[in-house]
């Protein structure tokens, strides 16, 4: 009796596990993909700004949508609609060269 109930509740906390996991997995996959869109948006505007600028065009080059060193996921965050989307155009001009 013992041993079935033992292997039952592993069974039922590895399903609640793998779903869990899958869940996390998912998540994550999510948020990559917010932060490349994000960030692919912002080189697409910098570029946009002034696509003659050597400067620029050299820092595009070494930069990668995929990073993700420039945003802090430490905190507490709460996500709603919001009515007023970031101005990628005016964000551009505080990026220091």
């Amino acid at each position: 009796m013992y041993q079935n109930s033992t292997a039952a509740l592993y069974h039922f906390t590895s399903v609640v596990n793998n779903i869990d996991l899958e869940i996390s997995n998912q998540c994550g996959r999510l948020i990559a993909g917010a932060i490349i869109c994000y960030n692919a948006s912002i080189h697409s505007c910098f570029l946009d700004a002034d696509s003659h600028n050597q400067k620029k065009l050299k820092i595009l080059k070494k930069t990668s949508p995929v990073a993700w060193r420039h945003i802090h996921f430490t905190g507490r965050f709460i996500f709603y609609t919001n009515k007023n989307p970031i101005n990628l155009s005016y964000l551009i001009e505080y990026i220091e060269l």
